[in-house]
């Protein structure tokens, strides 16, 4: 380990341009952000060493630092397993013909997975947001957590099911604060109440204010419960 706390092999890694697009090495960096999260359920991220991390992924502490310059990186990572839910398991789920409803479902799901992360995963990424290097605005709203929320309200507005009044990129925004915020407000309590069922109850509220005047829908169900698998393997 250097004086500035960076790892020989993480410096070499960026001066010699190592690929790390190789299947297996897919795979390597995946369990390491996998088996960093799960440890996350029972400790906070500073209790937890490089060396618990490669001893849970079964990697080696060079292979570690091939892919990460230092352990809070590896909650940036976080980031993309959310990303890939959303993607690759949330919304085609999402085929209901009222897009409110999915709008609903989308945030629950997000909900769903961010508590089977667990409190710890929420809290570490929650003292890192932005994330080092930042997200920029266009950055953000390229990630699947903004577009694939954005293409639910924009079908809502063109059905003429949610509101013209401000628009899907307001809308988004508003929604993904609500979430985030509830997320940071439930890590901060520990957990010590149902994430899922919470943010329902709240994109249901949401979903009935964006409603056009005089029609009604998901706004005005009740909690319906998960409807997602539970699990921190997207």
């Amino acid at each position: 380990m250097e004086a500035n706390g960076e790892h020989p092999a993480a410096r070499n890694r960026e001066e010699h341009g190592m690929s790390e697009l190789s299947s297996n090495g897919i795979k390597k960096k995946k369990e390491i952000i996998l088996q960093t999260a799960n440890l996350m359920r029972e400790r906070k991220l500073e209790t937890i060493t490089v060396r618990m991390i490669c001893g849970a992924a079964h990697v080696s502490i060079g292979t570690f630092y091939h892919y990460f310059k230092k352990k809070e990186n590896v909650v940036i990572g976080i980031f993309k397993l959310i990303d890939d839910y959303i993607e690759s398991r949330l919304i085609p789920t999402l085929n209901s013909e009222d897009e409110t409803e999915n709008v609903v479902n989308y945030c629950r799901g997000f909900a769903d997975y961010a508590e089977n992360l667990g409190v710890g995963c929420s809290r570490a990424v929650n003292s890192i947001f932005p994330a080092p290097g930042g997200f920029s605005r266009d950055a953000e709203k390229r990630r699947p957590l903004y577009r694939e929320l954005q293409k639910l309200i924009r079908r809502g507005i063109e059905k003429g099911q949610i509101g013209r009044k401000y628009g899907p990129g307001p809308i988004t925004d508003a929604i993904l604060l609500m979430l985030r915020g509830v997320d940071f407000d439930w890590a901060r309590r520990g957990g010590d109440y149902s994430l899922p069922d919470r943010v329902e109850r709240l994109a249901r509220g949401i979903a009935g204010l964006l409603k056009p005047a005089g029609k009604s829908g998901a706004g005005n169900r009740p909690p319906s419960g998960s409807k997602h698998q539970k699990t921190g393997n997207p």
